[in-house]
Order: C-alpha cells, then sequence, then structure tokens
C-alpha cells in the first residue's frame, strides 16, 4: 500500500486530479441548463459521473506508464517506476478492478451512459497503441497532442448523455454544443502546451517538448491562439443566452493571467518562468471551467 501512495504523489495527485476531473464533468453536465431549465438535474447522477471521470483519468495514467516506459526509464531515472521501486505489474492489479468500477457505474446509470463511457475506453485504448502507427505520431507532436486530446468530446458525451436523456434536445443547439466541446478542447490543448514549455537548460534530450519541435516563439504563438479561441468561443456562449457579461469579464481576465506568463518567459527564458507558464495554464483552465459551469449552473 505504502508504494501506491508514494505512485499517486508523484504521478497521480489527486487534488488537482479532482478539480480537473469535476470541472470538466461540471461544464459538460451544466451546459444542459441554457436550454433545460434545470430539468434532470440530479446530485446522485453527477456524484457517479464524477466518479467514472476520476477513475478514467486514473486508468489513463496507467496505460500511460505502460505505453511510455521505455522512453520515461531514460529520460526520468529518478521516477519510482522508473527506480522499480514499484512495477507496471503492481500498476496493472488496480487497473483492472478501476476498469471495472468504470463499467459497473456506468451501466448502473443507463444504457446511453454505457455507450458514452464505451466510445471513451475504446479511445483510451486507441492511445495506449498510439492508435498502430506510433513512429508515425511521435514524429508529429502537433498530431499526437490532437489525436490524444480528441479523448475530451467522448469524456464530455457522458455528463451530456446524463442530462440529455432525460430532457428534449432541440436541434438548434447542436452548434452550441460543438462549440462548447470545441471550448473545452482548446483549454485542455493549452495546458499541455503549457506543461511542456520549456527553457533551454529545462530540456531533456531523452523527453519531447513543444519548445523544442516548434521554438519558443512558435510555441507561445500557437499557446495564445488557441486560448484566445477557447476564452471566446466559451464566452460566445455565455452571450449567446445573455448571462451576465460578469463572466466574460472573468474569462478574459483569466486569459490575461496566461498571456502576462507568456510574454515574461519570453523575455526572462528561466526554468522558473517556464513552470509559471505551467502553473499559470492550469489556473487558465480550471478558473475558465469553474467560472462557465457557475455561470451555466445559474442560468435561468
Amino acid at each position: 500500500m505504502n508504494k501506491y501512495i508514494l505512485y499517486i504523489n508523484e504521478r497521480f495527485p489527486i487534488p488537482g486530479v479532482v478539480l480537473y476531473a469535476a470541472t470538466l464533468f461540471w461544464v459538460s453536465y451544466s451546459f444542459v441548463n441554457l436550454f433545460a431549465q434545470r430539468t434532470g438535474w440530479s446530485n446522485h447522477d453527477f456524484i457517479m459521473g464524477f466518479i467514472i471521470y476520476f477513475m478514467i483519468f486514473l486508468h489513463l495514467r496507467i496505460f500511460d506508464e505502460h505505453k511510455d516506459y521505455s522512453k520515461d526509464v531514460i529520460a526520468h531515472p529518478e521516477r519510482l517506476l522508473s527506480r522499480g521501486v514499484i512495477t507496471l505489474k503492481e500498476l496493472r492489479r488496480i487497473l483492472i478492478p478501476v476498469m471495472i468500477i468504470e463499467a459497473v457505474i456506468a451501466f448502473y446509470l443507463g444504457e446511453v451512459i454505457f455507450i458514452a463511457w464505451l466510445g471513451a475506453m475504446i479511445w483510451t485504448l486507441l492511445m495506449l497503441k498510439e492508435f498502430f502507427v506510433p513512429d508515425y505520431l511521435n514524429r508529429r507532436i502537433g498530431l499526437y497532442l490532437v489525436s490524444h486530446q480528441l479523448l475530451v468530446p467522448f469524456m464530455m458525451a457522458i455528463p451530456l448523455c446524463l442530462r440529455m436523456q432525460k430532457v428534449i434536445f432541440q436541434r438548434q443547439e447542436t452548434i452550441n454544443l460543438l462549440l462548447l466541446v470545441l471550448g473545452a478542447m482548446c483549454f485542455t490543448v493549452t495546458y499541455e502546451l503549457g506543461r511542456k514549455t520549456w527553457s533551454a537548460d529545462r530540456e531533456n534530450i531523452n523527453a519531447d517538448s513543444y519548445t523544442r519541435e516548434w521554438g519558443i516563439i512558435k510555441t507561445i504563438l500557437i499557446t495564445l491562439l488557441i486560448s484566445f479561441s477557447g476564452t471566446t468561443v466559451l464566452s460566445w456562449i455565455i452571450y449567446n443566452y445573455k448571462i451576465s457579461v460578469i463572466y466574460i469579464i472573468i474569462n478574459y481576465l483569466l486569459f490575461i493571467l496566461l498571456l502576462v506568463s507568456e510574454i515574461t518567459f519570453y523575455k526572462n527564458q528561466t526554468i522558473k518562468n517556464s513552470k509559471n507558464i505551467e502553473l499559470a495554464g492550469a489556473v487558465f483552465m480550471l478558473g475558465t471551467f469553474i467560472n462557465v459551469a457557475i455561470s451555466f449552473t445559474m442560468y435561468l
């Protein structure tokens, strides 16, 4: 048990995962308020759905450890798994129970939810196998990023289906739904870019980074373009439903926070400022998700 606790602390920080799982789930679940007037909101379903999310992120982490093991042993020899403190076999002992819990809860919530969960599960399995073209993807870091971030729509389908099976989904909401998914993907991509926006003295020849592949200026510009697009898309949804402009202002203030961190890093490319981008990316993503989810939840 001590091994698992050490591993969780190192590679799966529970507070951060809980916050990420809860906010992403909340944004999707509360979106239905915009056309259902809170019909079908269930705290029970919300909690059950959140547990599915949390378990998916845990099994995804274990999948990644298996997928990247040969590279991580070289690139990150200090990690518990690389040092043999815990083994892949020991991680698999918790993998199967975790996936069973996901399946049981999804089935309990209904056939539609189970199918939505199954879609997410299949996509994570494809990610594990790197879509059966690992060499092709590894040579194209941008395509690799997008292919893995396409898990987000499958994840969002779970809470959306959980609410929409109890309400009438109007056809005119399709565009707004697609924009919501697109916006959410922009935020998750922004965070992923921030995680690997490194200064020269932080680069690891055995580990991929966007700054090493694209250069610092290009990485910053791509990050800002994607983050601004996501902010604008989610803010447009808020504006379209005539929700308070305060929520839109908060969205753009969070974007400015990210913008400042990127500019600061560009002017002074240190390890500290590089890590600040990762922190700003997390605050930007989670803060916006919380802000937007509150705006949807409060919608009348």
